[in-house]
């Protein structure tokens, strides 16, 4: 495809660098290599933005992908939060109930933390 591209390229000039010396009228064929070198140029831009357009669209789905791992991620972390929480406040109960019954089982006896 290089090839093809320089061979095209140095035609092109070729024909610049000859019509440029003479006085002579450009030919059918020297304006379809003109518009054909300028063709191919587009082509390859136009090649080159649309593997842009691709690479660009495949970031966008990875880095959705990613926040979506992440809220998921967050919803789990929120979940734990809220589970060891509930179990908090399930033990805290059970220390204040027990508290409550050795108190009143044993009313001669004091708590201490030792």
């Amino acid at each position: 495809m290089k090839y093809v591209s320089y061979v095209s390229m140095g035609i092109f000039i070729l024909v610049m660098v000859n019509g440029c010396g003479s006085n002579k009228k450009p030919t059918l064929g020297d304006a379809m290599l003109q518009e054909g070198a300028s063709a191919e140029q587009l082509g390859n831009q136009w090649n080159e933005g649309s593997a842009l357009v691709i690479k660009g669209e495949k970031m966008k789905k990875k880095g959705q992908e990613k926040i979506d791992e992440a809220y998921e991620e967050i919803d789990e972390g929120k979940a734990l939060i809220s589970k060891g929480d509930r179990l908090i406040n399930q033990g805290e109960k059970m220390i204040r109930d027990s508290e409550s019954a050795y108190k009143l089982k044993f009313p001669n006896k004091t708590l201490s933390a030792e």
